[in-house]
């Protein structure tokens, strides 16, 4: 779950100040109809903790969606699939600029079969823990991302499994990105 406090200058005028979770979700432990669902929790003033579904974005070819992280606009959703059956390293780019009516936009995937793990996104890049592939980094414009940068903390090999990088952090005032490994 990614929790935040919706700000309010955010592009969805009917939920500013609410408490808003993008919960990567599934049924049966998360392998049945992944998705990623949009939940009101209210405000802090007035806390729902049962919450509101404002809705659900699903996609073909799911395995198990992981984890998520939004642009800096709040206009954009990146989700990640961590064992798609299309290809374990597969990025789902969400619209999110009404939370109400939030859309699927491309599924975009890298072409390699290491299993992707946490995304962060810093300014216009999103940065995705791939385990046996490493730290990517990705130009995130909307509705496309391009990798641009690559780091293999896993030499060797870039198959499926849960082995190298598990997490990448990108917030560092220095400017230094830490990726740890399992």
């Amino acid at each position: 779950a990614r929790i935040i406090v919706y700000p309010q200058d955010g592009p969805d005028e009917d939920h500013r100040g609410e408490i808003i979770g993008f919960l990567n979700d599934g049924f049966n432990s998360g392998w049945v109809d992944p998705g990623l669902s949009i939940v009101s929790f209210g405000t802090r003033e007035d806390f729902n903790p049962q919450g509101v579904t404002l809705g659900r974005i699903t996609w073909e070819d799911g395995g198990y969606s992981h984890q998520c992280w939004e642009s800096e606009d709040l206009r954009w959703l990146y989700s990640n699939d961590e064992t798609s059956a299309a290809l374990n390293s597969t990025w789902q780019c969400i619209d999110i600029s009404d939370l109400d009516n939030a859309f699927l936009g491309e599924q975009q995937s890298n072409g390699r079969t290491a299993t992707n793990h946490n995304v962060f996104v810093h300014g216009e890049t999103l940065f995705a823990a791939n385990y046996k592939d490493g730290v990517r980094v990705l130009a995130a414009d909307g509705n496309t991302l391009e990798e641009i940068a690559s780091f293999d903390t896993f030499p060797g090999t870039s198959s499926s499994g849960y082995q190298g990088c598990w997490g990448v952090d990108p917030f560092l005032p220095s400017g230094t990105i830490l990726a740890s490994d399992m």
